[in-house]
């Protein structure tokens, strides 16, 4: 489809006003309010920013899903060290390296979580890497 031009925006057909304009002063609005206008209340001053620190002491708590997210993500780390020194077994080549990172995550903080189901699988994780580490240690 083409186009040409811009056209006539208004239309062939204006508009007529029937009724007189009472101006632009605003008194037409005033008409239509029925009853006392009523004063707007005074607007008072913010109130001081009491309790910012225990809201922000709030947001430093460590929470559940928090510690499990950081569980989760340690069982992880460790599970995928296994899986690299297991690849290594099985090709004949196993770097120092590897047993040097499983051995640093091992000895990371464990994290303690509230889920004892949870808690059960991480802790079958880190024993199981400990002996891992252990066997290719000595």
């Amino acid at each position: 489809m083409k186009v040409e031009g811009s056209g006539n925006l208004r239309g062939s057909t204006s508009v007529r006003r029937t009724g007189k304009s009472e101006g632009s002063s605003g008194a037409s609005f005033a008409k239509q309010l029925v009853g006392e206008t009523a004063q707007a209340p005074g607007v008072s001053a913010a109130a001081p920013l009491a309790g910012v620190a225990s809201v922000l002491a709030l947001q430093e708590v460590d929470d559940a899903t928090a510690r499990a997210s950081r569980g989760k993500m340690r069982a992880q780390e460790m599970l995928d060290k296994l899986e690299e020194i297991q690849h290594g077994l099985l090709s004949g080549v196993m770097p120092r390296q590897q047993i040097m990172d499983l051995a640093r995550v091992v000895q990371s903080r464990k994290v303690h979580v509230d889920d004892p189901h949870l808690a059960e699988i991480l802790d079958a994780i880190d024993l199981r890497a400990q002996v891992e580490l252990a066997k290719l240690t000595s």
